[in-house]
């Protein structure tokens, strides 16, 4: 009752789990890495020796993931929350250092898209691997989109069959998270597929971004429409994209594309 008060009522963020992977006085920056649905902090373990040992490491759980707060009262886990949580946690660690960077995957790049709605000030450049982005009117959609969307509205609305076909696919190898047994986080899912990617509106954030994006998708994504991608980079000048030979998962083609990105936004600044 004081955890719904608190936190949906007065809208007090949450303070999300995280781990400072490293930190050293002569940073060129702060990398601040946000893991997709069903997963949690220690999918970047390895990722984090592919972009050098030049800057400070951020890595979080977000709410209902890992070992942070998972509430039970619907629309705790809105990319608003998400992004409200992660910048507390950001203040919290009083050793963010300038430019800062947000790297977010799957689910985790549209909570930095709408961290860098809210927070243009705190983040210097975000970008997204495998961003699961889809159109809000349906007028719009293409067909994808639409079976897409329909799947995961049918894992929402009937939990008793798709606790199993969710786990199928977790074996299938097509996503990189462990079966889930407990039927807690499988809500904690379900919570995040309706208010995070059903109900996102992140096409449209994404159009008038004035933050500099960078969009990494794989060419073998079951779940990225990759000419929504591509129409993003053509529509808005601040988000450019790149297309590797990977699926969903954050691959090492992935992080190194993240380290490039990073080290040109580096010595742009730098003259």
């Amino acid at each position: 009752m004081l955890d719904k008060i608190l936190h949906k009522n007065l809208k007090i963020p949450y303070l999300l789990n995280f781990q400072t992977l490293r930190s050293s006085r002569r940073s060129k920056g702060t990398i601040i890495f946000l893991h997709g649905i069903a997963s949690s902090l220690k999918v970047w373990k390895d990722a984090i020796n592919e972009v050098g040992d030049d800057f400070d490491i951020l890595t979080v759980d977000l709410i209902g993931h890992g070992h942070s707060p998972s509430p039970e009262w619907r629309g705790s886990q809105t990319l608003s929350a998400q992004a409200r949580a992660v910048a507390r946690t950001m203040l919290h660690t009083r050793s963010i250092k300038k430019p800062i960077f947000i790297v977010g995957h799957s689910m985790g790049s549209l909570v930095g898209v709408e961290f860098a709605k809210k927070y243009p000030f705190l983040v210097n450049q975000i970008i997204l691997l495998s961003p699961p982005i889809y159109r809000e009117k349906l007028s719009k959609q293409i067909a994808q989109e639409r079976l897409l969307k329909k799947g995961y509205q049918d894992i929402v609305e009937n939990p008793e069959k798709s606790f199993d076909f969710v786990n199928l696919v977790i074996k299938m190898g097509l996503v990189d998270v462990k079966p889930i047994k407990d039927t807690k986080y499988f809500d904690n899912l379900r919570e995040s597929l309706q208010t995070a990617i059903i109900e996102q509106d992140t096409y449209a954030v994404l159009s008038k971004i004035k933050t500099r994006t960078k969009i990494i998708y794989g060419a073998l994504d079951p779940v990225v429409i990759g000419r929504t991608i591509r129409n993003l980079g053509r529509k808005n000048r601040n988000i450019t994209t790149t297309r590797v030979l990977a699926s969903h998962d954050p691959t090492k083609t992935m992080i190194k594309e993240v380290h490039k990105s990073i080290n040109k936004f580096i010595k742009e600044k730098n003259g």
